[in-house]
């Protein structure tokens, strides 16, 4: 399983569920050094991502579940592969990074991602 920020942001799993399943979403142009917010959450069969605050995509298409991405013991990975990054160093480090990462034992609401984004800018 991977998650990935560039233009967009996306999920893909290709291992437990049907193959290859992908969630994409477009985000706006985040420019160098600001700061954003990006929240994905599950269902019992359904994946939601916001970014900012604001849902951009809930996947996948009808007809289709997922599960929970990566069973226990599987890897789970939060950024991108480097060879996919084009927002690299010099020395081809990833120029990404993860302030806060919170873990819930349910989907947020809609409601509750919205105050998560607000809450540092108060």
């Amino acid at each position: 399983d991977v998650f990935s920020v560039q233009a967009n942001v996306r999920h893909e799993s290709g291992k437990g569920w049907a193959a290859n399943t992908t969630v994409y979403a477009r985000v706006p142009d985040m420019a160098p050094g600001g700061w954003h917010h990006l929240a994905v959450t599950w269902d019992d069969s359904h994946m939601s991502i916001y970014f900012d605050g604001t849902l951009r995509t809930r996947g996948p298409d009808a007809g289709e579940t997922m599960a929970m991405p990566a069973a226990v013991g599987e890897t789970f990975t939060i950024g991108d592969q480097v060879e996919r990054t084009v927002a690299r160093t010099d020395d081809g480090d990833v120029l990404t990074v993860i302030d806060e990462l919170m873990i819930y034992g349910r989907p947020l609401t809609a409601r509750e991602v919205r105050q998560h984004f607000e809450e540092p800018r108060k």
